[in-house]
């Protein structure tokens, strides 16, 4: 079995045992509707820095995925006016990269949390400093995973997948911190969300070639984050139990990988499944990622943004 058939059969188990959170498939259909005449692709912009080289974009693209993470900090996080906590922190290391250049896999340790809390505008911002020792982690251990096992290089990591997205997925998930796995009910479901993305972010940034080539990359699943399961909500898709909606709108942290967290996350995949299910039934064959994309660019609109989410203290999304 597939890391990605594990993921979907994990979730669809998690939907059908599921107490707090159900999927209305009515809305699914009224949301088809909404995609076929809106779509547009939307992807992650990476022509402001110049590379020296694809080696030097890989490690741009990885590097900002290893960090993509830290949504239940977000509302501490130190922002320019008008932009998104994600945007916030890919910006800074977009800025550092332009100054700086690309930092080098030997020269991750060097990250810690004073430095990232220096490279991510956070100096003096202690609600958020767990989150910047989380990142030098990811970094730190990033860097001593490749050097005992690849040389030191993120193109052997790659190359060595062999243009596979699953064995890529299972490379880096051999890191604690990508091993995004939660229990529920006893049984053990994967999400993997920061290991998918960084397939996909290498795919898009490299338009399917060199390093972004991957026979498999549309058997991705969607990447169980909080901002795709808010937008289905927002979009009657997800319907949550009264104890749980009280929680989001109290802005209660769920802890991670509790009952609900996971029903949130292992729902909005197998919704994002059956919405791909239905659009090709449509005529419409668009992969769980494409969809992704739709929702999370949906997600920026002020009316969805504007209303609470699940946040979770995690290093997974």
């Amino acid at each position: 079995m597939t890391i990605f058939r594990e993921i979907r059969e994990s979730c669809l188990w998690v939907s059908r045992a599921a107490k707090s959170v159900q999927i209305d498939e009515l809305a699914l259909e009224h949301l088809a509707t909404i995609f076929k005449d809106s779509y547009s692709n939307e992807q992650e912009d990476y022509s402001e820095l110049s590379f020296g080289s694809h080696v030097e974009k890989l490690q741009y693209v990885v590097l900002l995925d290893a960090v993509n993470f830290g949504s239940g900090w977000f509302p501490e996080l130190r922002k320019p006016a008008e932009m998104s906590g994600y945007k916030t922190i890919s910006r800074a290391f977009l800025d550092h990269c332009k100054k700086e250049g690309v930092p080098p896999i030997k020269d991750l340790v060097r990250f810690t949390p004073k430095v990232c809390s220096e490279l991510f505008h956070q100096n003096g911002n202690k609600a958020v400093f767990p989150l910047m020792e989380l990142f030098s982690k990811s970094w730190t251990d990033l860097g001593e995973f490749l050097l005992a096992n690849y040389s030191g290089s993120l193109e052997n990591l790659v190359l060595e997948a062999r243009g596979s997205a699953a064995a890529l997925v299972n490379a880096l998930t051999s890191m604690p911190m990508y091993r995004d796995v939660s229990l529920f009910e006893g049984k053990r479901i994967p999400f993997h969300k920061r290991a998918q993305i960084t397939c996909a972010d290498l795919h898009s940034s490299f338009e399917g070639l060199s390093f972004g080539k991957f026979s498999d990359i549309n058997e991705l699943t969607m990447f169980a984050d909080n901002l795709v399961p808010h937008v289905l909500r927002h979009e009657g898709v997800l319907i949550y139990k009264d104890s749980l909606s009280r929680k989001i709108e109290r802005e209660t942290r769920l802890p991670s990988s509790s009952p609900e967290e996971v029903e949130i996350r292992a729902l909005a995949v197998t919704a994002v499944e059956l919405f791909a299910e239905i659009l090709r039934k449509k005529g419409c064959s668009v992969p769980p990622r494409v969809l992704d994309g739709w929702l999370w660019h949906r997600g920026q609109k002020p009316e969805i943004k504007s209303s609470p989410r699940h946040r979770t203290y995690s290093s997974y999304y």
